[in-house]
């Protein structure tokens, strides 16, 4: 199926949006994740009725919760930013290839000239099936 530049441009534009509202769902979840600091002040003190290695399990339980959860939250939004930074990169050379794709078109003579050159380096994929024991 062939797009146009409109509807390749809005298909980044609605997949950019979804990113954006992922990772403004992440900051939702944050609040919910600190809230685990907080159970543990209260839970933990509750626990030394019972016994103090149960005040101990909870407190633990809920602070390396919300330290992984927090960690997890981290990675998640550094991974939506890529994604962001990447598809608007992507969607503005697509822009610019739309604007003038001559500019972007190699000669097939060019082409044949890097597959030479690097021919003779290229190891035949028969070759490094037999490497494995």
């Amino acid at each position: 199926m062939v797009y146009t530049a409109d509807e390749e441009q809005a298909k980044y534009g609605a997949w950019i949006a979804e990113l954006e509202s992922r990772r403004d769902s992440l900051d939702n979840n944050r609040r919910y994740i600190n809230v685990l600091f907080l159970l543990a002040a209260i839970l933990a003190p509750l626990g030394l009725f019972i016994s103090k290695w149960v005040a101990l399990g909870v407190a633990a339980f809920c602070i390396v919760s919300a330290i992984i959860g927090r960690y997890l939250i981290m990675i998640y939004r550094w991974d939506y930013k890529l994604q962001i930074e990447r598809a608007r990169a992507d969607a503005e050379k697509l822009a610019h290839y739309r604007a003038s794709p001559e500019k972007f078109d190699l000669p097939q003579d060019a082409d044949d000239e890097e597959r030479a050159r690097y021919k003779k380096h290229r190891i035949p994929r028969r070759a490094v099936w037999r490497l494995r024991p």
